[in-house]
């Protein structure tokens, strides 16, 4: 038991990471945490990292500096431009007590991709052909995923407002009135539905898929009005 309890306590432990997916050309940052048990950086490790190709083939292999400010081994790296599956192997050095050497190893994998490529293209070729003014910003920068999903609601909003016939559906529930716009299209072979719900509180209540007009509401009260003052006229006029 004493034995597993000094193992423990002169264990290292090694991680990997980077974000999952990227445009080609991009600039990266691989990371890597070398840490002990009680989870207290080891500063003094010897890293060195090695990105493959999707065949198998070495595209870069680079040693990893420490930086104390952020406690991790790092490097920076220019995205390949060729598409699909990388994997990543991260290969660290440490000294156990006694200065015993142990070899700490760490695999991930990043994909890219250009798809957003294409989104792009089709949107900048709408822009030109739209009969509409459509004005734009959206700003990527850095990891894609990230980035998309920073930009949804300008990616979304701008692909309903260049498609030419958006499906539209309005509704009521209670008082808010719901616009549900879906928009069709179809990039690199493949069908997305875009969607984009509204919801707009209507304060004098919602019919029929409309909030209800506030000179609409008065006029029905009046008309009411004058109903009854016509019945009681009626009735002191015949009795």
């Amino acid at each position: 038991m004493k034995k597993w309890i000094v193992l423990i306590a002169f264990a290292f432990f090694i991680s990997l990471a980077s974000a999952k997916t990227y445009l080609p050309g991009e600039q990266a940052l691989l990371l890597v945490s070398v840490h002990d048990w009680k989870g207290d950086p080891i500063p003094n490790a010897e890293c060195n990292a090695t990105i493959f190709y999707p065949n198998g083939t070495i595209y870069l292999h680079t040693s990893l500096a420490y930086d104390s400010n952020i406690q991790l081994y790092k490097a920076s790296f220019t995205i390949p431009n060729e598409t699909g599956t990388y994997f990543e192997l991260a290969k660290c050095k440490v000294l156990f007590p006694g200065n015993r050497p142990k070899i700490l190893y760490a695999r991930s994998s990043f994909y890219v991709s250009t798809g957003l490529y294409e989104v792009k293209k089709q949107i900048e070729n709408l822009i030109q052909n739209a009969t509409l003014n459509v004005t734009a910003q959206i700003n990527i920068t850095g990891n894609l995923t990230q980035a998309v999903l920073n930009a949804t609601d300008e990616i979304i909003g701008l692909l309903l407002a260049l498609h030419s016939t958006p499906i539209t559906k309005q509704y009521c529930e209670n008082n808010t009135l719901v616009i549900e716009k879906i928009a069709t299209w179809t990039i690199n072979k493949r069908t997305y539905n875009i969607t984009k719900v509204e919801r707009i509180n209507c304060p004098f209540g919602c019919s029929n898929g409309e909030c209800v007009n506030p000179l609409f509401s008065v006029g029905i009260l009046f008309g009411i009005l004058i109903f009854i003052g016509i019945v009681i006229y009626l009735v002191w006029r015949f009795t």
